[in-house]
């Protein structure tokens, strides 16, 4: 990772405009958008149940969702990638995220889509500059 790569997570309510915004960020870093809704859609048109299947051990379909979303944030990283996340997040997804960017040397920010002017693209976790 490089010291200009960063993570920008965007959060927010169900219709608080989380993919519009995540979008024009990923759209200015000139990067990926990893959404959590096209996941859980897919999985969703291949028949596994909104609850999961309990007895099978298989997760609910959001929280597969973050699975894969984690997964491919894990990649992204690998390859010195910046990347941008929507979706609505859990409290310990943050957590998650954040230690992943963490360790492997990546800035990361978070914004909550209720109040897009809010949005950073920081180089460093404690701070960033509001896009224009």
């Amino acid at each position: 990772m490089t010291a200009s790569s960063r993570v920008v997570l965007v959060s927010g309510l169900q219709g608080t405009g989380k993919t519009t915004v995540a979008g024009a960020v990923a759209q200015r870093l000139g990067t990926c958008l990893i959404s959590r809704d096209p996941l859980m859609q897919t999985l969703l048109a291949r028949n596994i149940p909104l609850d999961g299947l309990p007895k099978n051990e298989i997760p609910s379909v959001p929280d597969l969702g973050f699975a894969l979303q984690t997964a491919i944030l894990t990649q992204q990283l690998g390859l010195g990638s910046p990347v941008v996340l929507e979706c609505v997040m859990r409290k310990i997804v943050v957590q998650q995220w954040t230690a992943l960017c963490q360790d492997a040397g990546a800035s990361s920010s978070r914004s909550n889509a209720s109040a897009p002017t809010a949005i950073f693209t920081a180089t460093g976790s404690s701070g960033g500059t509001a896009p224009a």
